[in-house]
C-alpha cells in the first residue's frame, strides 16, 4: 500500500466515524462509555465541546500511567482496522 492509498484509507474510515457511520467498538457502546473505560471521569467528559468525544481515544495516560513531575506523553498515530 502506497502513501497515498494510506492516507485515502485512514481519510475514508475516520469521515465515516465522523458521520456515524463507523466506529471502533461495538455499535451498542456509546462513545461516552468507551472514553469512560479507558480512564477519563465524567467531569472530563462534561467539559468538552458537544460531539468531541467520539470515543477513539487511547486513555488518559495522567491517570493510567501515574506520570510524574517532568515525564512527557509521545503522540502516536493509529491506522484504521481495514475490514
Amino acid at each position: 500500500m502506497n502513501t497515498t492509498e494510506v492516507k485515502e484509507l485512514v481519510r475514508n474510515w475516520y469521515g465515516g466515524v465522523a458521520a456515524g457511520s463507523a466506529g471502533c467498538c461495538s455499535s451498542n457502546t456509546s462513545p461516552q462509555d468507551i472514553s469512560c473505560g479507558i480512564g477519563y471521569s465524567e467531569a472530563e467528559l462534561a467539559s468538552l465541546p458537544e460531539g468531541a468525544d467520539l470515543g477513539l481515544g487511547y486513555g488518559d495516560p495522567q491517570a493510567l500511567a501515574a506520570m510524574r513531575p517532568g515525564e512527557v506523553v509521545g503522540v502516536s498515530a493509529a491506522v484504521p482496522p481495514t475490514s
